[in-house]
């Protein structure tokens, strides 16, 4: 499995049967996106702008709706948000289960948290104001207790909007010394350390 990011909350996530795209963004959004092509593409809904199906090339199936669903061998489960709009999702591919949640609105309740499960990966805004910041962030980590974090939604270097960079964030998880990488890739959730949780930090692919 190879997770890609490409600033903001888009994502690459290539699995050994299918790639799955999340949230392509607009170019007001700040960044140029490169070519993308996926068999799913997945609009949470959560912010605006990052519906750009236009930059997603050849046939794609497009979730945009909570519900269960199965494409090319990527099991998908999406759950509306807390929060006013959007939703969350887990997905299942090359035996690794991701979490990608972009803003759950409000402090994260038990029920959600067993709703959710065992987590290998978790994707999840750190950089935002209210539920999207790195407080919030740090708070649902400890509550779900994945084995690998990748940040998302943070400032980088040419990045709009009203957004911190991964500093505070990573102070609270205790990763401060995490050094950038342009992909994560492994070879399953065995590949996964058992004794500690993982931050692994992504430099944003790009056109």
């Amino acid at each position: 499995m190879d997770i890609i990011w490409h600033g903001n909350s888009c994502f690459t996530i290539k699995t050994k049967s299918a790639t799955a795209i999340i949230n392509p963004y607009r170019e007001e959004k700040g960044f140029k996106l490169p070519a993308l092509k996926g068999a799913l593409t997945i609009i949470t809904g959560s912010s605006e702008g990052n519906d750009n199906l236009k930059a997603v090339q050849g046939e794609t199936k497009v979730i945009d709706w909570p519900g269960e669903y199965e494409v090319s061998g990527i099991v998908l489960t999406a759950k509306k948000s807390q929060g006013e709009k959007g939703f969350f999702f887990t997905m299942v591919g090359d035996d690794t289960r991701i979490c990608y949640m972009e803003d759950t609105g409000k402090d994260i309740t038990d029920e959600l948290v067993e709703s959710i499960g065992d987590v290998d990966i978790l994707l999840i805004s750190v950089g935002g104001t209210a539920g999207a910041g790195p407080e919030m962030a740090h708070k649902i980590v400890e509550e779900i207790e994945p084995r690998c974090i990748i940040p998302m939604n943070f400032a980088v270097p040419g990045s709009t909007g009203e957004l911190q960079t991964a500093d505070a964030f990573l102070k609270l998880a205790g990763g401060t010394a995490v050094t950038p990488i342009p992909k994560f890739s492994i070879s399953g959730r065995g590949a996964l350390k058992e004794d500690q949780t993982e931050c692994v930090v992504l430099e944003p692919q790009l056109a």
